[in-house]
């Protein structure tokens, strides 16, 4: 009888098709990153109004920045987050949540990042809306893609993701 070895380029697929129907039938991993997701959303919405103190001093030597001027910061990351959601939707339809979410999480990093780095008000600007357009993607896709994980129990599944927000709080 001749010899039924699977090659191990075969073998390496098989695995691999195995693994994805494992993780088509329990959605764990998925899940648990968007529920990480949303605790990075979280920070990057909820982190600049409790700044405000240090950055009225530290943006505005002596004198500090005025309330309108520390007020700019929280609406310009609203701003930010407004167009995220607003660009995101028809965008993510076409395209898929993934790429996404990938990108609103890269966003969050690089505004995070450069607005521990930023030397005046205005770039402070910048970074904020950076952040605010990374939480507005994360935030337009995260559901879509719980609810297709959870097609059997969407609004379970939902209700178990939002409160990841508020953990940050």
């Amino acid at each position: 009888m001749e010899s039924q070895a699977t090659p191990p380029a075969c073998r390496w697929q098989a695995s691999f098709g195995n693994s994805m129907k494992n993780r088509a039938l329990n959605p764990g991993y998925p899940v648990a990153l968007c529920y990480a997701a949303m605790v990075c959303l979280a920070i990057a919405v909820n982190l600049m109004p409790i700044s405000l103190t240090t950055l009225r001093v530290d943006l505005g030597g002596r004198a500090g920045r005025t309330g309108e001027q520390l007020g700019r910061i929280s609406a310009i990351t609203f701003a930010g987050l407004v167009e995220g959601i607003l660009f995101t939707g028809p965008l993510a339809d076409r395209w898929g949540g993934k790429l996404f979410s990938v990108l609103g999480t890269l966003l969050i990093g690089v505004g995070l990042g450069l607005l521990g780095t930023s030397p005046g008000y205005t770039m402070v600007l910048v970074t904020v809306f950076v952040t605010g357009l990374g939480a507005g993607i994360l935030d337009m896709v995260l559901s879509p893609i719980i609810a297709a994980l959870h097609p059997d129990s969407r609004a379970t599944a939902l209700n178990w993701l939002h409160p990841f927000m508020v953990l940050e709080a």
